[in-house]
């Protein structure tokens, strides 16, 4: 696999990092955070409830199209009141497998989210 060469020295601090080292074309990131998904998914089914619980109470009060983002940040804070649990994190990263998977799985919820194609 081709890799980047050369090495970027940060002034001031004295850092030199190899690229080389760090970065490979291809480097495939999208399956890493595609894994920690699922990972994620599989372990806190109460999420895609939720989400979906929002999502639908939306579409039935007449929104066609709705963020994502705005359901995932309500789900947050609902969480957050509903919960001492330190260690739950919702990564916005998972925001847009959760909209697929939504729009896949629950046909109300079909085209109501907007994607982007996933660069994996």
């Amino acid at each position: 696999m081709p890799r980047f060469g050369g090495s970027v020295i940060l002034k001031g601090l004295n850092l030199v990092f190899d690229l080389a080292d760090q970065c490979e074309l291809g480097f495939d990131i999208e399956s890493k955070l595609e894994a920690k998904f699922q990972e994620f998914h599989k372990e806190n089914p109460q999420v895609y409830l939720a989400l979906r619980e929002r999502a639908l109470q939306l579409k039935h009060r007449g929104w066609s199209h709705y963020g994502i983002k705005a359901i995932v940040e309500v789900v947050r804070f609902h969480r957050a009141l509903e919960t001492t649990d330190p260690n739950f994190k919702l990564n916005n990263n998972y925001s847009s497998r959760y909209a697929r998977i939504l729009m896949e799985q629950e046909s109300e919820l079909k085209e109501f989210f907007q994607t982007r194609e996933l660069k994996s």
